[in-house]
């Protein structure tokens, strides 16, 4: 019993950059921190929504897969469980209410998705910011210290290095960071719940192609998607020609080009974090839009609904896809095209 005390002080005199951790879950590279010698680990729920199982890394080097067994939605706020780093560094959990004005430190990796070289080896990864409580409101604490891309899930904690809230975002401007507040992580470990199923996220995005197709021409324009926890995914895109009108003038014949596609299909990650690699394979219907153009110079337009199967792969949110077509006259034809994940997710539940 002594021993076990004497640990578990040992555990929680150590600084906040050694409780601090890098958790990578699919595409995402976040932070997070101990809160316990039990290996609990708290972070920001979106760093976690895509499912599976988050890799742990500490600023010593030690790395171990977790397990979500707590989350929050509402609140941005989700525990991860890592029995292999049971023991490790931990922050206590403040128990009183926060006030405005009280100086906090936010801990985490801003930009940190690779290890950095040359001018900036050593830095972004396990870095502070200072700052003080702008607001509480009923769930987000309002900071003003600095947080950026990579900070989600990072520690904000008090003068005395107790945890008071997890970064979740910020808003554009000068000094906008909101963080979940560490009030609702006792909830948290006291009702356990893994992931469900039927949670995810909404997402946004832009991408141009072309038909290869006799007479095919190049489409661009946006989708939204809705992705059942990075496995399953539905999605719908709308598109315009790029230059339609001139490639029948110029070659005296009718054009086409994609101008929709609605898609039902599986995902597969490889990887985590910045090497993280998506594998997508999917079924639907490709709308396709056609000009033709007369001896006179008459332009008319149509348009068919075609079944299509496809297959792609994205890296670092770029995706290059490929999709077969069935159309009547012309058989299997390829429709080929690149999309961007901008601006990204829109929601998650």
């Amino acid at each position: 019993m002594l021993i076990a005390l004497l640990l578990t002080l040992s555990a929680r005199a150590a600084t906040p950059e050694d409780a601090v951790v890098l958790v990578e879950q699919g595409g995402s590279v976040c932070a997070g921190a101990f809160i316990d010698g039990d290996g609990h680990v708290a972070t920001a729920y979106h760093c976690v929504a895509s499912g599976g199982r988050p890799l742990v890394t500490t600023r010593a080097g030690q790395q171990a897969v977790g397990r979500v067994v707590g989350w929050e939605q509402r609140t941005d706020l989700a525990l991860i469980e890592v029995r292999d780093l049971r023991g490790a560094p931990h922050l206590a959990l403040r128990d009183t209410p926060v006030a405005k004005g009280e100086p906090v430190r936010a801990w985490g990796h801003p930009f940190g998705v690779r290890e950095q070289v040359g001018f900036l080896a050593g830095t972004l990864r396990w870095s502070v910011s200072e700052g003080v409580v702008s607001n509480v409101g009923a769930v987000a604490l309002q900071i003003t210290a600095a947080v950026n891309p990579g900070n989600s899930g990072g520690p904000v904690v008090d003068g005395e290095e107790r945890l008071v809230g997890v970064v979740s975002r910020r808003l554009s401007g000068e000094a906008m960071g909101f963080a979940g507040s560490a009030e609702r992580i006792p909830h948290l470990l006291e009702h356990p719940r893994g992931l469900w199923a039927p949670g995810g996220t909404v997402s946004a995005g832009l991408w141009a192609g072309t038909w290869l197709g006799d007479g095919g021409t190049f489409s661009g324009g946006g989708q939204l998607e809705v992705s059942l926890r990075d496995r399953v995914f539905l999605s719908g895109a709308l598109g315009l020609p790029y230059q339609a009108r001139w490639d029948a003038l110029r070659s005296g014949r009718q054009v086409s080009w994609v101008a929709g596609e609605a898609r039902l299909g599986g995902r597969q990650r490889l990887f985590r974090g910045s090497e993280a690699i998506t594998l997508d394979a999917w079924a639907g219907a490709l709308s396709t839009g056609s000009l033709a153009i007369s001896p006179e110079l008459d332009f008319s337009t149509g348009q068919s609904l075609l079944p299509t199967a496809g297959a792609g792969f994205s890296v670092a949110g770029t995706a290059v896809e490929f999709a077969w077509a069935l159309e009547e006259e012309q058989g299997a034809v390829l429709w080929v095209r690149t999309a961007l994940a901008w601006p990204g997710h829109l929601w998650m539940w």
